[in-house]
């Protein structure tokens, strides 16, 4: 769904699908979608519940990756907003009890 919206707003963007899954972002996510790969960053789904991944480069310097990094975090914020999600953390997994029902599904 998350990403959904995102491709939706980024057609630059390419999706990556992952089969066989019954959940990825969350238990109402079937539509399998786990990436977003463009040419300068790209939107993964990556290990525990509601982890995107955001990954830039190469970058001429740190001005240019921070500039390249803030789009596309604010591009995932302002679809959060639309899908009445918030995001949680910047750059931390929050703290829980380990478990395999934490673990986003990936082959």
């Amino acid at each position: 769904m998350l990403l959904s919206d995102l491709a939706q707003r980024e057609p630059s963007l390419s999706p990556r699908y992952e089969g066989g899954f019954d959940k990825l972002l969350s238990v109402t996510d079937m539509n399998q979608l786990s990436g977003l790969m463009g040419d300068r960053f790209e939107y993964t789904l990556e290990v525990g519940w509601g982890t995107v991944e955001i990954s830039c480069g190469p970058c001429e310097g740190l001005h240019e990756l921070r500039d390249m990094h803030e789009s596309a975090v604010g591009n995932l914020n302002d679809s959060c907003k639309r899908l009445g999600m918030q995001m949680l953390g910047y750059g931390i997994q929050p703290r829980t009890t380990p478990s395999n029902n934490l673990m986003s599904p990936r082959r």
